[in-house]
């Protein structure tokens, strides 16, 4: 089970970022940016949270201690998003999720 949330979440999901998700069949349905809670049970539902933005340290004041935080370094929004630049987040993201699994679950889990 997984969730995605921001820091300070946009009002609407970019169109590029839908129409790359359409063409590669996943349908973001009624799906609206919102906003990680950091409430502390909030947090403990949680085994793994990923920051795709910098350090997250700062957002998260109080940590549970069976959660554990990763950053990982997929490239800086430019601003302008492009299906290109989604593509390659989402070949980056595509290899580090199958080795958390592997990590997580052993050799074969993705």
């Amino acid at each position: 089970v997984y969730e995605s949330a921001g820091w300070q979440p946009g009002r609407a999901l970019d169109p590029v970022l839908v129409s790359f998700m359409t063409k590669h069949n996943l349908d973001l349905g009624s799906l609206r940016p919102s906003q990680l809670d950091t409430d502390y049970d909030d947090l403990a539902k949680h085994h793994v949270i990923v920051s795709l933005q910098g350090d997250a340290r700062p957002h998260i004041p109080d940590l549970p201690f069976h959660t554990v935080l990763l950053h990982w370094e997929v490239g800086e929004p430019t601003g302008v998003v492009t299906e290109e630049a989604l593509a390659q987040s989402q070949k980056e993201l595509a290899h580090r999720i199958t080795l958390l699994m592997e990590t997580l679950r052993g050799e074969g889990a993705s």
